[in-house]
């Protein structure tokens, strides 16, 4: 198989992106850019110079009719809303011509792709919206342990603080029992369950917002729904999408000062794999 640069992957997933923000628009369905990518739309333009993906959310009545809905010969839509026996607890188009070697399991069949995240109303109590999230939070391990094969947990593995060492083993030694307990059981019954947790409460209706099955952000994405209002058209790699007017309330409670670039060794990808072309 012809192995593929992260040149042409970008090109490959701003091209799913141009096809499915057509479609919304055509549709008169709100997406935004969402977490890193509106990050890089908003201080490089384009993609974190690092960075290899493409994320973009959508209000969940949005989320659900679009996922439904769309239907393209190359750009296949997965999730457990469209497949019962999806691995995948959110959205993802998926570039049905190439393949990706990862450290999942080999039936979950990855391409290259984009995700796509549903942002739910939440409650107003305080310790409601920490209850939601702390059971999504341990939903979702479960979730990655049924589909994941054993390998070191690298998020503390390029650190140079010795104190932190240890937090990669634990965490890797934590991973493993999961999936060792875990590892027989149905991903489809995870991302299922995760699915019907994070949707209890309307978007239209509630005064606080937030993904909550996604999981890089945590409560860090709970904010007043008027965040996840109005859109304006931001420049990305030369083209234009939609991303919150809002986008400093956003991404300030995801990154605090995000205009500062993080130091060199944590400008580095947060995904592990290698992209093919399918023979």
């Amino acid at each position: 198989m012809k192995e593929i640069d992260i040149e042409i992957v970008r090109k490959l997933q701003l091209d799913m992106l141009i096809n499915f923000a057509n479609f919304c628009d055509k549709n008169n369905y709100t997406y935004w850019l969402s977490g890193g990518t509106l990050l890089g739309a908003v201080r490089h333009k384009g993609f974190i110079p690092w960075d290899d993906d493409i994320d973009i959310m959508m209000p969940r009545d949005d989320y659900e009719k679009a996922l439904r809905e769309y239907h393209h010969e190359r750009y296949k839509i997965d999730c457990v809303l469209v497949n019962e026996n999806s691995w995948l607890r959110y959205g993802r188009i998926n570039d049905s011509y190439t393949l990706l070697k990862t450290n999942y399991k080999a039936e979950c069949n990855e391409s290259i792709f984009i995700d796509i995240f549903p942002i739910e109303g939440l409650p107003d109590s305080f310790i409601k919206q920490r209850i939601i999230y702390g059971l999504a939070k341990l939903l979702l391990s479960c979730s990655l342990a049924s589909y994941m094969t054993y390998s070191g947990s690298k998020r503390y593995n390029d650190r140079d603080a010795g104190f932190l060492e240890w937090k990669y083993y634990l965490r890797t030694a934590v991973k493993y029992l999961f999936i060792t307990v875990l590892g027989k059981t149905k991903p489809s019954f995870w991302a299922k369950s995760l699915d019907s947790l994070a949707k209890r409460y309307p978007f239209a209706t509630s005064k606080m917002a937030g993904c909550v099955i996604s999981g890089p952000h945590g409560t860090k994405e709970i904010m007043p729904r008027e965040v996840f209002g109005d859109k304006i058209m931001m420049d990305f790699e030369g083209l234009k999408f939609w991303g919150l007017k809002d986008y400093d309330t956003y991404l300030s409670h995801l990154y605090g000062d995000y205009m500062k670039l993080p130091p060199k060794d944590k400008q580095v990808s947060h995904h592990d794999f290698r992209a093919y072309y399918r023979e």
